[in-house]
């Protein structure tokens, strides 16, 4: 590390531990954010505060359901913030994985299933330019382990950039598709294009009322049953159903071979732009609401891919 970037640090050690000491835990809110700046000193080589945040808490605030509402209102915040909101946002999700992986009681572990979901869908979002220098910033600062750090911390690239990039080269790669239930992964021709159909005028008009019609649950659950073995031997089932109550539930079972590397989980789920919820009571299902939401905009989600990002950072779609 050259003098300026130790100069750097050093100076956001001492203005972190200035927020810090302004911080009064009598809430959640304050909690999470005494968890955060925390982390980030941890990060730079205190790691005193961290270790005190039980006696902070005092037994005042539940800190496993504060991280729990923070991580899954900033889900929801995600995909509406931008510009330095939405960096901050971002900045927010490492320093609570930060915070989890680096606490010492390990009483916070319960939620980093959470975290590693929340730290997927913060990947997802494109980062405009001026999130992107908020993120940037941050990266500079504090040296995030590999393990848990975000890609927009690894890579902080803005809109712009990958505008600028797009004609050279693709940055990542697509999700693998996997095929209808007993085809490999891929096989189905024009599996890719799925998510760009035409709703006609019919099937919005299907959406438009208390329950889904039993001919648009079939034409549902027959388009997104899916199975594929990936790289490494490992396969992968996912279906989804559609409930009359306008509930979507989508299941997700990974396997693989015995002897074979680690099993990787499902993270997290997306239908098109909205992020589906896990079901806590049921491993590798997620479930997404659609009661609430237009005929139209149901339609569409009917038809967008559903993407899946696993514990290995591959993403898979059907």
């Amino acid at each position: 590390m050259n003098d300026e970037s130790s100069d750097a640090r050093l100076e956001a050690t001492r203005r972190f531990r200035d927020e810090l000491a302004a911080v009064r835990v009598v809430d959640a809110d304050d909690l999470v954010r005494y968890l955060a700046l925390s982390a980030r000193l941890s990060a730079l080589g205190d790691p005193e505060p961290l270790r005190a945040w039980t006696k902070v808490a005092q037994g005042r605030v539940n800190a496993i359901e504060a991280l729990a509402e923070r991580a899954a209102e900033l889900e929801r915040q995600l995909l509406t913030l931008e510009g330095e909101l939405l960096g901050v946002a971002v900045c927010e999700v490492q320093d609570l994985r930060l915070a989890v992986a680096s606490e010492s009681t390990g009483l916070l572990r319960e939620r980093e299933h959470d975290l590693e979901r929340l730290g997927a869908c913060a990947d997802d979002v494109p980062l405009d330019d001026e999130a992107a220098a908020i993120v940037a910033g941050y990266a500079a600062i504090v040296p995030v382990p590999p393990g848990i750090r975000l890609g927009h911390v690894e890579h902080p690239v803005g809109l712009s950039s990958i505008a600028a990039a797009a004609a050279r080269a693709p940055l990542a790669e697509p999700p693998i598709p996997l095929g209808r239930s007993g085809a490999q992964a891929g096989s189905e021709p024009g599996s890719e294009q799925r998510g760009g159909a035409e709703v006609t005028e019919e099937e919005v008009a299907l959406c438009d009322g208390p329950a889904p019609a039993e001919a648009l649950r079939r034409r549902f659950e027959r388009r997104h049953g899916a199975a594929g073995e990936l790289s490494g031997g490992i396969r992968v089932d996912a279906w989804a159903r559609l409930h009359e109550d306008w509930s979507m539930t989508i299941s997700i079972r990974v396997s693989g071979r015995e002897g074979e590397a680690e099993i990787p989980r499902p993270v997290a789920v997306r239908v098109g732009t909205m992020v589906a919820e896990p079901d806590e009571d049921a491993p590798g299902m997620f479930i997404v609401e659609l009661k609430r939401l237009t005929a139209d905009t149901r339609s569409r989600l009917l038809v967008d891919p559903i993407v899946v990002n696993l514990s290995d950072g591959r993403r898979i779609s059907f």
